[in-house]
């Protein structure tokens, strides 16, 4: 997995725990003080960061794919790219369906106005601050040891589903 695509996994993941932790039952209005309560949480716990990862993502995209159609192009061109993927992301960001619009929206379905206060006050707190700067590293390698689990794990469970199908169904399969 190249690195874009692990950030952008690494803070989605971060955003679903975050999401996760809650209870489903919403029953406050979305006021402007909520709005930007959740807004202040996002900017606390360095979601917007989110940004620089989709523009890096789409740089790369674009980048490849003209050089692959358009080889004649100059290398310094493709600066062009990147300014105008920033200024896109940097637009959108905020607007109503922007990333901050979409998830502020997410945010008010899953915790009332109190949830978010008290989700604000943890963050900063020490240990809140020590979750928001470990937790990139600590799923970039929890990843790494799900990978290598999973690996060890395979032979096993090709064996016993081989064994299975021997047994139950008298079928020779390959694995």
């Amino acid at each position: 997995m190249n690195k874009i695509a692990g950030k952008i996994l690494c803070v989605f993941t971060i955003l679903f725990l975050v999401l996760s932790f809650s209870s489903f039952a919403q029953t406050d209005e979305l006021s402007q003080e909520k709005k930007a309560d959740i807004k202040k949480l996002l900017e606390i716990t360095n979601a917007l960061q989110i940004s620089q990862q989709i523009g890096d993502f789409f740089n790369a995209q674009m980048t490849q794919q003209i050089k692959l159609l358009n080889p004649q192009i100059s290398p310094e061109r493709f600066e062009i790219i990147r300014q105008e993927v920033d200024k896109v992301v940097a637009e959108a960001m905020y607007e109503e369906d922007g990333y901050v619009g979409l998830t502020t929206k997410l945010y008010h379905k899953y915790y009332t106005h109190k949830d978010i206060k008290e989700i604000i006050k943890f963050y900063q707190s020490e240990v809140g601050k020590k979750v928001i700067k470990v937790t990139p590293a600590l799923l970039q390698e929890s990843m790494v040891v799900g990978q290598i689990w999973g690996k060890r794990l395979e032979p096993r469970i090709k064996e016993r589903i081989i064994k299975r199908f021997k047994e139950e169904a008298n079928i020779e399969i390959s694995l």
